[in-house]
């Protein structure tokens, strides 16, 4: 499939793909938190922050799963499984 020069398609995967990927990259900005460890923590997957970067599709169940988590943290900072989080 072809992206159009904002890196969007007419797919509905896609245009959430691109969506969710700025705010979770937003979000490890924000927390300071390794990509690896985001992964591990939001949806029990390592290589998940890598491979959107490289343009994975994440399906609307996943999405959700992302964004409750990254809910979740914000309302709770000890929601966060990982100690000794940066600052």
């Amino acid at each position: 499939m072809k992206e159009n020069r904002t890196g969007t398609s007419n797919r509905r995967g896609v245009l959430v793909k691109w969506s969710l990927r700025r705010k979770v990259e937003a979000y490890l900005k924000r927390t300071r938190m390794p990509a690896t460890t985001f992964g591990i923590e939001a949806v029990r997957d390592p290589q998940l922050v890598f491979q959107m970067r490289r343009g994975r599709t994440v399906r609307p169940p996943l999405e959700a799963r992302i964004l409750a988590y990254m809910e979740r943290s914000e309302a709770d900072p000890r929601a966060s499984r990982r100690l000794g989080r940066r600052k």
